[in-house]
């Protein structure tokens, strides 16, 4: 008699079980985008891909300003923390117009009222609707070229990226 009502017992269970309403687990978008390096598969073997380093141009000279990249509307891909802002942010000059990018900005980001030295003083993330009211007119990135230097390697060659850039029209 017990092994006929385990025989009905177990499969009455799963059936219940497997019509249970799922739980799901939303995740909400951080502050500040999260970088995670990209791995490369050589052989048999996986190794980290370092991003390559970008220079770009600007349609004024916006090189204190802080850069956001707006999305649809009313949205933004791209801001940053003011913990994440410092004068070691700030592009860096190279010749013929072009600038180091040190922010993580892109070729759809617009500059902004916010100087660095006052953005990275802010208490707390300004809200979107404020960083959108923030942005200058007519101030944005206007050409973007990926450098052949990882982040990290770029500021040791501004030479050779500046022979590099004088090649880019």
């Amino acid at each position: 008699m017990k092994i006929t009502n385990l025989f009905y017992t177990l499969p009455l269970m799963a059936v219940i079980t497997s019509c249970a309403p799922k739980t799901h687990i939303h995740a909400v978008p951080s502050q500040a985008p999260v970088y995670r390096k990209p791995m490369l598969v050589v052989g048999s073997e996986t190794k980290a891909s370092m991003p390559k380093a970008t220079a770009f141009r600007m349609s004024g000279d916006y090189s204190q300003n802080v850069a956001i990249t707006p999305g649809n509307g009313t949205s933004l891909i791209y801001y940053p923390a003011p913990s994440d802002i410092s004068e070691k942010s700030a592009p860096l000059e190279l010749e013929g117009g072009w600038w180091l990018n040190r922010q993580g900005i892109s070729s759809n980001s617009v500059f902004t009222s916010y100087t660095f030295s006052d953005y990275s003083q802010l208490p707390q993330v300004p809200s979107v609707e404020q960083l959108l009211k923030s942005i200058i007119p007519g101030a944005k990135v206007t050409q973007m070229v990926e450098l052949p230097y990882t982040i990290t390697e770029a500021s040791q060659h501004i030479k050779e990226i500046n022979e590099y850039l004088g090649t880019v029209e």
